[in-house]
């Protein structure tokens, strides 16, 4: 599978990088496994789509939560 980036160029499909991204920004091991399961059924993913499956918030502390639009 090709991963279509926002500069338009292609690169193949690294579901480690996908998975590091998402624990990076601070994303559960079970959300990270999850998105790139999904992304792993996809013939062509653009870096959009892959930003666009989670969503997050912030709490009155600060403190960011992600969440799985999946």
């Amino acid at each position: 599978m090709r991963v279509i980036k926002s500069s338009g160029e292609t690169e193949r499909f690294s579901s480690r990088k996908i998975y590091r991204g998402v624990l990076r920004a601070g994303g559960s091991r079970k959300l990270a496994r999850a998105t790139v399961d999904y992304l792993k059924k996809r013939r062509t993913v653009e870096k959009e789509d892959i930003i666009s499956l989670i969503s997050y918030t912030v709490d009155v502390d600060g403190n960011v939560i992600l969440n799985k639009e999946i």
